[in-house]
């Protein structure tokens, strides 16, 4: 049965077809989920964002010591001009001059921390600023590459099913029939060749009777382990 020669040969082109699907597929997913690039921007605009929030608390404090130290200049002016001569309000002045030195420490001490968080947060940034480009340039390399293999792939593809017009036209219907139906129940494998007297896809060893009828192609000879159509050559 030389149909059986052709069967074999539409079950490499399946097989083919099969894996080419399946690396498409993977090209696909990988052109549609830069995880690398995804993770190093989230991580940027985090860092970004609690810079933003240290900034405006900066200039918060820079505001507040602006005014402070302003008030202060008015009070010490006050207090060494001359013109306050009442004991009480001259003691009432050099308290709230105290008190705004203290503030204006307090804020200093503040400013200091913070600039020391928002120094280690610009090296931060900037360090995953370089890690993104560096992530981005290298997808876009690697994008290229996966949107070549794919123009080839379908290429290839397109190739393979006229191939396998040709071929299922040289197989008669009830024996693609059968083929079709067992690919669906084996997992897309319905042809195993035989390899050392054995089944090449499950593996079970087959008799020098069967393998001798396989090779015939007299009649189809099906592994008695897994099912499927021997082919030898």
């Amino acid at each position: 049965m030389s149909s059986i020669f052709h069967l074999y040969q539409l079950q490499k082109i399946d097989s083919s077809l099969m894996a080419n699907t399946t690396r498409l597929e993977s090209i696909e997913t990988s052109l549609s989920n830069d995880t690398t690039v995804k993770s190093i921007k989230n991580e940027t605009d985090k860092l970004s964002e609690e810079l933003s929030v240290l900034r405006i608390e900066m200039n918060r404090i820079e505001d507040n010591l602006l005014n402070r130290r302003n008030k202060l200049e008015q009070s010490e002016s006050s207090l060494y001009s001359g013109t306050i001569k009442n004991p009480k309000e001259l003691q009432d002045l050099q308290k709230e001059i105290a008190f705004i030195q203290s503030n204006i420490a307090d804020l200093e001490d503040e400013q200091l921390e913070l600039m020391v968080k928002i120094e280690s947060l610009e090296e931060a940034l900037a360090l995953s600023l370089d890690r993104l480009k560096t992530a981005e340039l290298e997808q876009l390399n690697i994008n290229a590459l996966l949107v070549e293999e794919k123009r080839e792939l379908i290429t290839i593809h397109q190739h393979l099913f006229k191939e396998r017009d040709l071929v299922v036209s040289q197989v008669g219907d009830d024996l693609f029939n059968l083929y079709d139906a067992l690919r669906s129940k084996k997992k897309g494998i319905a042809v195993s060749k035989i390899e050392d007297q054995m089944c090449s896809v499950c593996g079970s060893t087959l008799t020098p009777a069967e393998c001798q009828s396989a090779k015939s192609r007299i009649d189809i000879i099906s592994c008695p382990t897994c099912g499927r159509i021997l082919y030898a050559d």
